[in-house]
């Protein structure tokens, strides 16, 4: 039992962190688009350093599993339990 509440909690905290990578990823791509401006490239001072390239890479893999968002039915809110008269906890 404990074992399933804390693969949940990772699995909450997984999504948590990739969602905020994707955040940060696409606000760099926004400043990138409006002002030409490269936010890891000014944090780090370089853009093709091992930190900046470890940077894009974890947010492009972040970005990757972001795609399995649209195929969870708990992100839209959406479950067989509000369309089909059951309860979740049954």
């Amino acid at each position: 039992m404990e074992l399933f509440l804390f693969w949940g909690f990772f699995m909450k905290l997984l999504r948590f962190i990739s969602l905020l990578l994707i955040i940060i990823g696409a606000l760099n791509w926004g400043l990138w688009g409006f002002f030409q401006m490269d936010l890891v490239q000014i944090i780090f001072n370089s853009d093709t350093g091992f930190w900046p390239r470890a940077v894009y890479s974890i947010i492009g893999i972040a970005g990757i599993y972001g795609i399995s968002f649209f195929f969870n039915p708990y992100v839209y809110g959406y479950s067989k339990a509000k369309h089909s008269g059951t309860s979740d906890k049954e």
